[in-house]
């Protein structure tokens, strides 16, 4: 029998100017923490401002999760081979949560909010990419329905440890093949 849990009353809402901070913090928590992003070194206030900025054009925006008005995670949307029109209609979904507050059932919600948010903004294809040790996130994508599209050897040194790098795909349409 699966771990029971009590969801915490969460808002979801797009990220403004008054998150960077603690979504910078939550970030470089999960940098010290290794295997969930390639950047190995915290990243600056000012580094995550501009890409907060980049990140402001429909559909590729940032979402918070937020407990008793304090953002504890995070998720957003990037073009996928951007300028390139063959791919508008494909975007890469990244989320974080930060560690206290995992096993709550919140990347689920996440997750599910993530798919609803891209079929609704007329998105057709999302893509995740996942460090191979990055278990947790692997799992959680599969279990809605996400299917491995891709594994690369090899391709990232995370520390001393040399790690590969799997593509996952959802197809929002399900005429949509790929």
């Amino acid at each position: 029998m699966g771990k029971v849990v009590n969801i915490p009353d969460y808002l979801i809402r797009k990220a403004c100017t008054d998150d960077i901070q603690e979504l910078n913090t939550i970030y470089n928590n999960i940098i010290r923490e290794g295997g969930a992003t390639g950047n190995q070194q915290p990243v600056s206030t000012a580094s995550f401002t501009n890409w907060y900025h980049s990140h402001q054009e429909p559909p590729y925006y940032i979402f918070v999760i937020e407990i008793a008005g304090k953002p504890v995670g995070y998720f957003y949307f990037s073009p996928w081979r951007p300028g390139r029109e063959a791919f508008a209609h494909t975007s890469e979904l990244s989320f974080y949560l930060s560690t206290k507050h995992r096993g709550y059932g919140l990347g689920d919600i996440m997750v599910k909010q993530g798919i609803t948010f891209a079929a609704d903004a007329g998105l057709k294809v999302l893509l995740s990419i996942v460090l191979e040790e990055n278990n947790r996130s692997i799992s959680l994508l599969k279990k809605h329905g996400f299917k491995e599209g891709g594994y690369f050897p090899g391709v990232a040194k995370i520390g001393s440890k040399i790690s590969g790098q799997f593509i996952l795909y959802y197809s929002l349409e399900k005429d949509f093949s790929i």
